[in-house]
């Protein structure tokens, strides 16, 4: 038996599979292998940008990962997503066609390229003020003072995200950067 002990990681928060090995004179050694290390210590290479949790405000009460904050009537946590930013750190936001609301995919699936110039902004949160106080990521506040899924703008957008628009259409959708 060795003087030492070897403490093999698994993938944990995206991490890549490490040993410790921890010597009689409690030093501390990293070796990765031959696995590759992700862009970000917290996500996985295929998921770009920060991390991020998928919790969002809702009055009270904070959304958990898959979930938004429906404002048209209470504010109340509903399943979906209106942003990248209602996702965990391993999923974005995928809608059919222009529809505002969509659902928590894994990033593997999704084809990653580089993000247009300009498109990160990192102090953009995408909450944008309104009559009864923010909305979120995903959702701009309408005429009648509430808030509602979609964007006008970037603004509304996280800070991954872009506001992709029909041409004509003063409305459109939060869009990753990087899908």
């Amino acid at each position: 038996m060795r003087p030492w002990m070897t403490l093999r990681l698994g993938l944990v928060l995206g991490l890549p599979a490490c040993s410790l090995h921890l010597e009689p004179s409690c030093g501390v050694h990293g070796n990765a292998g031959d696995v590759a290390a992700p862009a970000r210590a917290t996500e996985p290479a295929s998921c770009p940008g920060r991390a991020r949790t998928g919790i969002t405000e809702c009055f009270a009460n904070p959304c958990g990962p898959g979930l938004y904050c429906d404002e048209t009537t209470l504010r109340e946590c509903r399943p979906g997503c209106t942003s990248d930013a209602n996702c965990g750190p391993r999923d974005i936001c995928v809608r059919e066609g222009t529809a505002a609301l969509g659902r928590c995919e894994s990033c593997g699936g999704h084809e990653l390229h580089a993000a247009a110039p300009g498109c990160v902004e990192a102090s953009r949160t995408g909450a944008t003020p309104c009559f009864f106080g923010d909305c979120g990521p995903g959702q701009f506040c309408a005429g009648d003072h509430r808030c509602v899924p979609g964007c006008v703008s970037d603004e509304n957008c996280s800070a991954e995200e872009h506001c992709a628009r029909e041409p004509g259409s003063a409305q459109g959708v939060c869009r990753s950067c990087y899908f």
